[in-house]
């Protein structure tokens, strides 16, 4: 970008990606845009303005879309709402200069959507807090516990999450479900007992096709889940799921991790007591 010229032919890109996965590029221009091979296309979409603060306080963007600006996987933007699936969403906003052969960027803002969502008649505004909200929240490193402190098949816990990746089918049954999965791979005598407990189960196909949920109990040829998928889960459909963990020192030296030299909890830290009632 050229900053001696008297005048600059800039765009706005937008970058989004939903708490499913999906990922979206748009542009507030008239026009679509090829940056770094990524095509933006045009929509209705607009910003509030943007801060920037030497004190590094935190800012926010309201950012206004369309309605009937685009589908998420074949449902209306109001129904992608009503999934969830704008909740956390991440937002970057990036400027071009159209002339500019180069085509180089310069960040203007990124953050996650924080707070409920607002309409105005055909249009929704979502409101994004600067990724410095994040310098907000006050917690140790690491806390003395008996559960291990780390998040399972990260950088330190050091397993690998394919590794225990396991994929199967959902099988018939009397009435299809939104939170109770039977599948081959849940079977006792294909994975033990509590195996994907606190695990992931994605979907691959269907109505749910990329959404995931957080395993509550393991049992024999089923799952239940914490939260239910927003469509029934049919006969048929292909499905991932991936091992969980209680993060205590017994699971870490199971035969399925085998990973007790990685963990990162506190077994012989005496319990919190009742000192009085």
């Amino acid at each position: 970008m050229d900053l001696t010229k008297l005048e600059q032919s800039l765009a706005e890109l937008y970058y989004i990606q939903l708490d499913n996965g999906n990922i979206y590029r748009f542009t507030s221009s008239d026009s679509t845009h090829v940056v770094g091979g990524q095509v933006y296309s045009p929509i209705g979409i607009k910003r509030g303005n943007i801060s920037v603060h030497a004190d590094l306080k935190i800012d926010a963007c309201d950012v206004t879309i369309a309605l009937n600006a685009f589908l998420v996987n074949g449902y209306t933007i109001a129904q992608a709402v009503d999934f969830g699936w704008f909740d956390n969403a991440y937002l970057m906003i990036n400027l071009i200069d159209i002339d500019d052969s180069l085509i180089t960027t310069i960040n203007i803002f990124e953050g996650h959507a924080k707070g409920g969502i607002k309409y105005d008649e055909s249009e929704m505004i979502l409101t994004f807090t600067s990724i410095l909200d994040l310098l907000n929240q006050s917690f140790p490193k690491i806390i003395y516990q008996e559960q291990c402190n780390l998040k399972l098949y990260s950088t330190y816990c050091g397993l690998n999450k394919i590794t225990f990746k396991r994929i199967g089918t959902v099988l018939a049954t009397a009435s299809p479900s939104k939170d109770t999965i039977y599948s081959s791979i849940f079977s006792f005598s294909n994975n033990p007992s509590g195996f994907f407990k606190y695990g992931e189960l994605k979907m691959t196909a269907g109505d749910n096709d990329t959404i995931s949920r957080t395993i509550r109990g393991h049992y024999d040829g089923y799952v239940k889940l914490y939260q239910p998928f927003n469509f029934d889960c049919l006969a048929g459909e292909t499905l991932e799921a991936y091992a969980g963990c209680d993060k205590s020192g017994t699971t870490c030296d199971s035969t399925s991790f085998d990973n007790y030299d990685n963990f990162l909890g506190f077994e012989y830290i005496p319990p919190p007591e009742t000192m009085m009632q």
